[in-house]
């Protein structure tokens, strides 16, 4: 398990951050503890509520411009389940100093990368208002993952270091490089060799052991032409020295260690993993040679090239999609900027590449729900705004657990509401949309990104829709509006991202009309 401390905040950034994640469907909020009444808020909690109760609970010490605690505890693979990344999250923060029984906390599970992982937040300040210790941070955050893994460092490092002295070296310099590659820090002091890892020295060895193992690499003129070829070939498509030895390390296994300083490195080491071999770059490839990456405008016109020929050939892409490639360039594609960022520079898309992206992760947003009928692909056409032809009925049997969630959820709702506006309030406040068609209802329930025929799944909402509001609700909504109050409704559907998103919802000039409403004029959603 790896643990990796983000940054800093002063907001709550990362409370956006995850929600957005949540509302893409690549990642859900398995825990809320110790929040007060943003827990009691359930499907109605916004992300600006929630930013504001942790920096209000934060103001209690003053002193602290950075209160957000952010860390991504990420396993291997799925070895671990969400429940497991759970417990091991509770188990990290205690050793941090964090106790989840009573400090303010949220737990994001992702699954949009191989590893699974979950995101945690909370604030530096204890409940009592005291500084919850940040020295030696990162030190001590190694220090719990390693016993939470019950890994023992000392052997850990006996181990790298009796594997790296089966390597075919002749220098001290080339072993300490294999010693970099695999994660520890060394150097010389006396006629020791002090090796560090998790912010300590770990262990200390002889200078002369390693003189001892000695041997002169024997090199292979095919092999050497290989990695040439391999090098050549990578430091076109990378932007920076990082780029290219986590390509060369992840794809080949050959470490490239550089010597001298970060930005200017005057030499470089090239370690062969897979036949235990280590040598100079420079026999290979000048390191000159090797770090002369191409100029950002070359990278920019290759970046586009990619972008444009990979539309052409699928125009359905999302910005997704694009990004798998054109990170081999170093590239990301920001859609909201609508630039591509190259390392610190960045470049503008043209209007008709963003127009086209946003409208297809939209569809693919939409897609999401997976409809399994025309009635269910026409009320999720009628809401987000989108073509039938732009989706398509899924053959395959929906994600059981979630549809079956979202059709309970609904049940429980309409068993607790007396009549058509109470109703009304209910599923907006569920963030759930009801779409009347000729002769049937669907619900979309935009937080668990289902869709589902009510008469198909049993469901009849005839006798509440027939009840009107009784004289005690028409008699508070009257005061409502007397006072000039506009009623708040939460849940509001963003139709132009083609995602939901919480939030005030008013329009003044269609005379404070929610969305509800103005699209049941509009082709039959129900408010």
């Amino acid at each position: 398990m790896i643990a990796k401390i983000l940054t800093k905040s002063a907001t709550f950034a990362a409370v956006i951050y995850n929600d957005k994640k949540v509302m893409e469907g690549v990642a859900e909020l398995l825990e809320m503890r110790n929040m007060g009444y943003i827990e009691s808020m359930n499907a109605s909690r916004t992300t600006e509520a929630t930013r504001k109760f942790l920096v209000e609970y934060s103001n209690q010490n003053d002193r602290i411009k950075y209160p957000q605690f952010h860390v991504v505890l990420s396993c291997k693979g799925h070895e671990l389940d969400k429940s497991e990344l759970l417990e091991m999250a509770h188990k990290y923060m205690d050793g941090m100093g964090y106790d989840h029984n009573v400090q303010p906390m949220m737990v994001y599970f992702h699954h949009d990368t191989d590893n699974y992982h979950v995101h945690v937040i909370t604030s530096r300040v204890k409940p009592n208002g005291e500084k919850i210790d940040h020295n030696f941070e990162k030190a001590r955050s190694s220090k719990v993952i390693n016993e939470l893994m019950n890994v023992n460092l000392d052997e850990e490092t006996k181990e790298a270091v009796t594997e790296a002295l089966k390597y075919k070296f002749n220098s001290i310099g080339q072993f300490q490089a294999i010693l970099e590659s695999r994660g520890y820090e060394s150097y010389q002091e006396d006629q020791s060799l002090r090796i560090k890892k998790g912010g300590g020295v770990v262990m200390s060895l002889d200078i002369q052991t390693v003189k001892d193992a000695f041997k002169e690499p024997e090199r292979d003129k095919k092999r050497d032409s290989q990695i040439k070829a391999l090098l050549s070939k990578f430091q076109k498509m990378s932007g920076s020295k990082e780029d290219l030895a986590k390509y060369m390390k992840d794809m080949f296994k050959i470490s490239l260690v550089f010597v001298g300083k970060k930005d200017s490195p005057y030499g470089y080491f090239i370690i062969d993993n897979k036949y235990g071999v280590v040598y100079k770059g420079s026999s290979i490839m000048k390191v000159k040679d090797l770090l002369d990456f191409k100029t950002f405008d070359d990278r920019k016109e290759e970046v586009k090239k990619v972008i444009e020929e990979n539309l052409a050939v699928n125009p359905r892409l999302t910005s997704k999609s694009i990004n798998s490639y054109i990170r081999r360039q170093g590239a990301y594609l920001d859609l909201k900027k609508a630039v591509v960022k190259i390392g610190k520079q960045s470049f503008d898309i043209d209007e008709e590449i963003i127009t086209q992206l946003k409208h297809n992760d939209r569809v693919n947003f939409v897609q999401g729900f997976s409809p399994s009928s025309e009635k269910e692909l026409s009320a999720l056409c009628t809401v987000f705004k989108i073509a039938p032809s732009d989706l398509v009925i899924k053959d395959v049997k929906r994600e059981v657990l979630n549809l079956e969630d979202a059709i309970t959820s609904f049940s429980a709702i309409l068993h607790n509401c007396h009549d058509r506006q109470q109703l009304f309030d209910a599923l907006n406040d569920a963030n759930i949309i009801l779409v009347k068609g000729e002769d049937d209802y669907v619900a979309i329930d935009i937080h668990r990104r289902s869709v589902f025929s009510l008469s198909e799944n049993g469901i009849d909402i005839k006798n509440v829709m027939a009840r009107d509001m009784t004289k005690e609700r028409t008699k508070a909504i009257e005061i409502q509006k007397q006072s000039n109050q506009p009623k708040i409704n939460v849940g509001r559907i963003n139709l132009n991202e083609g995602q939901a998103s919480n939030g005030i919802n008013y329009n003044e000039d269609e005379g404070r009309k929610t969305n509800w409403e103005r699209l049941e004029g509009e082709g039959g959603l129900k408010r």
